[in-house]
């Protein structure tokens, strides 16, 4: 039985849903941009500001997140529905996907101390990647594994950036800086990128094993 098929076709619906308010927050952040005066309200503050940080976040998590949870979907109807990597990942993701999200608006557009809330869809959404990972490892091929391996180190890192990430408690380290100095965002952007190879490396790995089937 698939992850997201009966009796969990319901779960279809929930990562449709958060694909749709994804794409909500894009139309509401390029109102932001478009018209600024008169559709940004005060209290988000300015471009830099933890407010829109955490809306930019939001938007992004609300997109990357449901296809990583369908990815997991297909690599676990690989396997037998009754281990536990399979039922405890897909909670973990569904949990990761509809809470990371959610969180982040939430703080975003009300009170900012939600944000103390993040560690929770964080720590599902790496278990679920981490149960993608060991189960990759017999029901796909390597390079599918690889994948699942460079997604799971940039969602660790990522943890990690949150110690300082958002004012939170901890100082970021010397090396970082602030905000737009350089290696902050050299940090930011190899999280990304390696979130982004990691998918592509996935795709990629089905593709060429769907094509070998087909011949």
């Amino acid at each position: 039985m698939s992850l997201l098929s009966t009796p969990h076709e319901r779960w279809n619906r929930v990562i449709l849903l958060v694909l749709c308010f994804g794409i909500f927050l894009e139309a509401v952040m390029g109102l932001f941009d478009f018209k600024p005066q008169i559709f940004l309200p005060s209290y988000i503050g300015p471009e830099d500001g933890l407010r829109m940080r955490m809306l930019r976040l939001a938007r992004v998590a609300a997109i990357a997140l449901p296809v990583l949870t369908v990815l997991f979907a297909g690599l676990s109807s690989r396997a037998d529905p009754h281990r536990r990597a399979v039922r405890w990942g897909g909670i973990g993701m569904l949990i990761g996907t509809i809470g990371m999200p959610a969180v982040l608006a939430a703080a975003g557009f009300t009170r900012i101390e939600l944000r103390a809330l993040l560690p929770v869809p964080a720590d599902a959404i790496l278990f679920g990647t981490l149960c993608g990972l060991w189960l990759s490892r017999e029901h796909a091929q390597p390079l599918e594994m690889w994948g699942w391996f460079l997604i799971a180190l940039s969602m660790g890192a990522g943890l990690l950036m949150g110690l300082y990430a958002f004012d939170a408690p901890l100082l970021p380290p010397n090396f970082a800086g602030a905000y737009h100095d350089y290696g902050r965002r050299l940090i930011r952007l190899a999280h990304v990128g390696c979130i982004l190879l990691g998918f592509s490396t996935i795709f990629f790995s089905r593709a060429v094993e769907k094509r070998g089937v087909e011949s």
